[in-house]
């Protein structure tokens, strides 16, 4: 088996694997054969709505709805977004979609994190909502831009107060030097900023 792994072909069936320095020969843990049967009600043209925010509405609603009732959606707006690093190399994390307007699809972010960092040098992302349960999900890619000062203090403001004293007390994607240090940031922001309900 190779050092690396790379995209390549076995009989009929196609498969891709991550190039990882950190892989090992051996650690995969899936067979090629193995799989789902995918049997969902599938979506033909004339279910599609009039436009695609039409349709994205309708399905982070049902997604919604479907978490309510049944609960095997466990976070509906779980945002999967894909930036590149100064390197070239691409980085993805599972963010909250925070909106979803006529403008696009919204998440906030720390400026100062990797993933704002990434955004400032190079605006272009990729993003992905997906409901394995309901076997759909929907991509997402263009172009990053702020949202308003007035945005941002608004959710800020509506996040529960323990989410806003842990927002302050970490330095979003940086080593943290201690559970200690991290539980005493906590601590020195909570008693400044206390809970008033």
């Amino acid at each position: 088996m190779p050092d690396r792994l790379s995209a390549g072909a076995v009989a009929d069936d196609e498969y891709m694997a991550l190039d990882n320095d950190q892989m090992k020969p051996g650690d995969a843990r899936m067979r090629l054969g193995d799989r789902t049967d995918y049997d969902g009600h599938g979506l033909t043209e004339d279910e599609l709505l009039a436009t695609p925010l039409a349709q994205i509405t309708k399905w982070v609603d049902e997604a919604n709805a479907r978490h309510k009732e049944h609960g095997d959606v466990p976070e509906p707006m779980a945002l999967s977004v894909a930036t590149v690093d100064g390197g070239g190399q691409p980085d993805v994390r599972t963010v909250l979609m925070r909106f979803l307007q006529p403008r696009g699809i919204g998440f906030l972010t720390n400026t100062g994190s990797a993933k704002g960092m990434q955004i400032a040098d190079n605006e272009r992302i990729a993003a992905a909502l997906t409901w394995p349960s309901m076997f759909r999900s929907i991509r997402f890619r263009g172009v990053a831009v702020p949202v308003s000062s007035d945005d941002v203090q608004g959710y800020f403001a509506a996040r529960p107060w323990a989410s806003r004293i842990s927002a302050w007390a970490s330095a979003q994607s940086q080593p943290c030097e201690s559970r200690e240090s991290l539980e005493s940031a906590y601590q020195m922001y909570a008693d400044r900023f206390p809970d008033h309900g």
